[in-house]
């Protein structure tokens, strides 16, 4: 099934399979839709962050603050990590950021267009351009970083090339359905993630030593839903 860049962002969770012909000379497809799943997130950090005043003093400040444990114990801690998820949530919904500063950059404009010659209207629009500037370049570094595309210039403000790129690589990586060894087809999250570990084992051996160290994404709370696609058959 073919679609385009515009249909991956309106329906990003919908999938298809392709079904037996059976008696008839054409196989049909069967299109589903899958609400989304609220799964605990890994620690991710935005590049934009660096651009926030004080952002090497709080580095600084959380490194050089001692941990009298073991030093594998210290990095386990990762005590940075919350105050980047602090300074994240602080800066907001970067897109309903760009928003706002276009609708009030907007206003003030209207505004101006009656009273051309207000002093604090010409201040106040030269704010709001400064400022939505501030918010685009945010957004821009946010999606560019989450599309992996460094090829484009500096300065290109070409969002929604970012964010079709981000809605096809996760259409690309997401798994719904596999098909064991034995023909049975699993659809499940768990049975999913079960169906992984026990391809691995066997295809290593299936001693205890090496299905023991082998990582059980179950168990780990692993999202499935965003690995590359494989098949079992």
């Amino acid at each position: 099934m073919l679609v385009n860049d515009r249909w991956l962002l309106q329906w990003p969770h919908a999938t298809c399979f392709n079904a037996t012909p059976r008696t008839s000379d054409h196989s049909p497809l069967i299109l589903q839709g899958y609400e989304p799943r609220s799964l605990k997130r890994l620690f991710h950090f935005d590049n934009y962050l660096a651009k926030s005043t004080g952002f090497l003093a709080m580095v600084s400040e959380v490194w050089q603050h001692p941990i009298y444990v073991t030093p594998m114990y210290s990095i386990t801690r990762k005590s940075l990590k919350k105050k980047l998820r602090l300074l994240r949530k602080d800066k907001g919904d970067l897109s309903a950021n760009v928003t706002q500063a276009k609708d009030f950059l907007s206003s003030i404009q209207l505004l101006l267009v009656l009273d051309p010659l207000n002093d604090l209207l010409l201040l106040m629009e030269r704010v709001a351009r400064l400022v939505l500037l501030k918010a685009t370049n945010l957004e821009r570094l946010m999606l560019q970083q989450r599309a992996k595309i460094a090829g484009l210039k500096e300065g290109d403000q070409c969002t929604k090339i970012f964010f079709r790129k981000i809605a096809t690589r996760r259409a690309s990586q997401k798994i719904f359905q596999i098909t064991s060894s034995s023909g049975v087809c699993i659809k499940e999250a768990s049975g999913v993630a079960t169906e992984f570990v026990q391809f691995y084992t066997n295809l290593l051996g299936g001693g205890e030593g090496i299905a023991s160290s082998i990582l059980c994404f179950s168990d780990l709370g692993y999202d499935t839903l965003y690995r590359r696609k494989w098949g079992l058959t």
